[in-house]
Parts: C-alpha cells; structure tokens; sequence
C-alpha cells in the first residue's frame, strides 16, 4: 500500500540504499568549531548577572582574535561572527537594564 501511495504522489519510499553514505571524518569536517564558540556559549548561558560582563568580554574578545586571525574566515563564519557580537551586545544592554 504505501508504495501505491507514494507512486501516486510521484515520490518512492527511501530505503537505506537512498541514504547518503558519511564517513566518521567527513561529518567531523562539517562539525568544525572555533576557539570563540565556547566562550560564547557560556556568555549566552551564564545565569549570574554580577559574572555576565565579564562572559561578554571573554566571548568577544575571542571572537575579535579570531577576526584577527591569520587563516581566512569564510563567509558563513563572518556572518556567525557578526550575529554574535549583536547579540553579547544585546545581552550586555538586557543585563545593565534588569
């Protein structure tokens, strides 16, 4: 039945020969993290008001060492980098403000 249903929707079922076929390495390649996505996290997590700015100001200073750094950042990465430094700042404005 369901391969009647899926021929009259123009579609065939998946089997797992369909399935794309990654090796541990290529799924580490497209996992890559930087040295400013950790400091980064904890900043957007720490729950202590008086630890906040000094969170925000680890996390961007990493991510102003990696703008800094000598291997090229790629166009995904620079708009990551531009997403997280507006909102530490946005974080930083909440903080001063509650």
């Amino acid at each position: 039945m369901e391969s009647e249903n899926s021929s009259e929707l123009g579609t065939s079922a998946a089997t797992s020969e369909d399935a794309p076929s990654h090796t541990g390495t290529e799924i580490s390649a497209m996992l890559v993290t930087q040295n400013w996505h950790k400091p980064y996290g904890e900043a957007l997590l720490e729950a202590d008001p008086a630890k906040l700015p000094e969170a925000i100001a680890v996390a961007k200073r990493e991510i102003l060492t990696r703008y800094l750094a000598p291997s090229r950042v790629s166009q995904d990465e620079h708009l990551d980098l531009i997403n997280a430094v507006a909102a530490l700042s946005h974080l930083k404005k909440s903080n001063r403000a509650a």
